[in-house]
């Protein structure tokens, strides 16, 4: 995401992420699968690729144009905690133990120290900065809730049918956005670097394709909790990926919060498995 902003509006690029995605993806059902979605399916998977391609990872695209990439993806890594808030439905069976009572607290305290003094000198006191800060934590939150959404959906349909909706809806509502802020006025084709077309490539085959199309399947057969165990891989991948491709700096307070998040999550997601 960090190399497509490079010389794609954050807009403008997850818009045409999610639509060549999911355009993709509908064809093949389609007319290959000859799979069919009702009006419902499209309402409910429309609703939960708002909640998650738009408000969850629209937030993470829009905040990394002012925000490092790793530390983004430290924030990010508290999407199991709000799942756990979340999913009142669990409350008895999340929070039976005192274990992920403490874990919330590890986490949070972890989330806290990310944007505290210790990331001081990455965000330079900058007004955007700061303001992206609640925006990532909303997006996060909003990612949550949309993945139990998600998997309470009853659908006729099959998964990758559900998913190209979700991405087609979601991409219109990034391509409104764009309309919105502007970014289509002064959007210049021609002006897109090599390495933001290669980004945008890699995110719409690996990023929508595979890995989407996965955690969706992966929340039809697994609880939301376990599936959600992938933010253990996803910072500390990005923080190293950030670091060897595009510069970025590891800080101390930066592996401190990573370490403190993901003890945190490991904590709720230990005692959920155990009750299992």
């Amino acid at each position: 995401i960090a190399v497509a902003l490079k010389s794609i509006p954050p807009m403008i690029m997850g818009g045409s992420r999610f639509l060549i995605a999911g355009a993709l993806l509908w064809l093949w059902c389609h007319f290959i699968n000859k799979d069919r979605a009702s009006l419902k399916d499209w309402k409910q998977n429309g609703f939960s690729g708002i909640l998650m391609i738009f408000g969850g990872n629209g937030a993470v695209v829009w905040v990394e144009q002012y925000l490092p990439s790793g530390l983004v993806a430290v924030a990010v890594a508290s999407m199991p905690i709000w799942l756990a808030i979340l999913d009142k439905p669990n409350w008895k069976t999340t929070f039976s133990r005192g274990m992920p009572v403490l874990g919330l607290i590890i986490g949070f305290a972890g989330v806290v120290f990310l944007f505290s003094n210790g990331e001081r000198a990455t965000l330079n006191d900058s007004p955007i900065a700061m303001i992206s800060i609640p925006i990532l934590v909303l997006g996060t939150i909003s990612w949550a809730a949309g993945t139990l959404y998600s998997k309470k959906i009853r659908s006729g349909t099959s998964v990758f049918m559900r998913v190209s909706i979700q991405m087609l809806v979601g991409g219109v509502v990034y391509a409104i956005a764009g309309i919105v802020s502007g970014e289509w006025r002064s959007f210049e084709p021609l002006a897109i670097g090599g390495e933001s077309l290669f980004a945008l490539m890699y995110l719409i085959i690996f990023g929508s394709l595979v890995a989407y199309l996965a955690y969706v399947w992966l929340l039809t057969v697994r609880p939301a909790a376990q599936v959600g165990t992938y933010a253990y891989v996803n910072p500390a991948v990005a923080v190293f990926l950030g670091w060897l491709f595009i510069d970025e700096q590891i800080t101390a307070s930066t592996l401190a919060a990573l370490v403190l998040v993901l003890s945190g999550v490991v904590l709720i997601n230990l005692s959920y498995q155990k009750d299992r």
